[in-house]
């Protein structure tokens, strides 16, 4: 069994940061009578030196097997369980580092908003799939996504929406300075969808 005294400041942070988002996956989607079991074993996982990733994905297993009644009032905004699920764990593993992860559940979660009436949650999840594939040097399949992210931006107007596009124009500005065709079409496009989201 790990001791904080064997482990680095690092490991400490990502295991907290671990355990808020797990809080939050539960907090998010689960019922609130299932909220005490998930914050014990977190709390176990963290001060037995587990890492927190396995924890968290246990988590979402749980939330996973919920129903939209059972979510707590203001998660249900954010449509069924699993694609609010998808949404928080991708995150959690884009902080840590692990983009492989993280581009799955993106995936996940576009596929799953992609569905309802949560437009620009679906594209918003594409726009940070798209990210995780670059993070991976998979320049062409983040341009694909990018471009599904525009696509699905169509008629969305929001500050979230903006500064995804604008985050995404920053990320192609190495390969459209070296004359990638795919960063330069894509980059026009979202020069375009800037302009016109005004």
């Amino acid at each position: 069994m790990e001791t904080l005294g064997r482990i680095g400041r690092a490991d400490i942070e990502r295991r907290t940061l671990l355990t808020t988002a797990a809080y939050s996956v539960a907090g998010a989607a689960l019922p609130l009578g299932v909220a005490g079991e998930i914050q014990g074993r977190t709390e176990h996982a963290v001060r037995g030196g587990v890492i927190g990733a396995a924890e968290v994905e246990a988590v979402r297993d749980m939330v996973a097997r919920g129903e939209i009644g059972e979510m707590t009032g203001w998660a249900s905004l954010w449509g069924a369980p699993s694609a609010t699920v998808d949404s928080h764990t991708a995150k959690i593993y884009a902080r840590v580092g692990d983009h492989a992860a993280a581009e799955a559940h993106y995936a996940g979660a576009r596929k799953r908003y992609g569905s309802t009436a949560h437009q620009r949650i679906a594209a918003l999840s594409a726009a940070a799939e798209g990210r995780a594939q670059l993070k991976q040097g998979q320049i062409e399949a983040a341009c694909v996504t990018w471009g599904k992210a525009l696509d699905t931006m169509t008629g969305i107007r929001s500050a979230r929406a903006r500064k995804s596009v604008q985050s995404m124009r920053s990320d192609l500005a190495p390969f459209r300075s070296r004359g990638a065709r795919s960063a330069l079409e894509l980059d026009e496009r979202a020069r375009t969808w800037l302009r016109e989201a005004v």
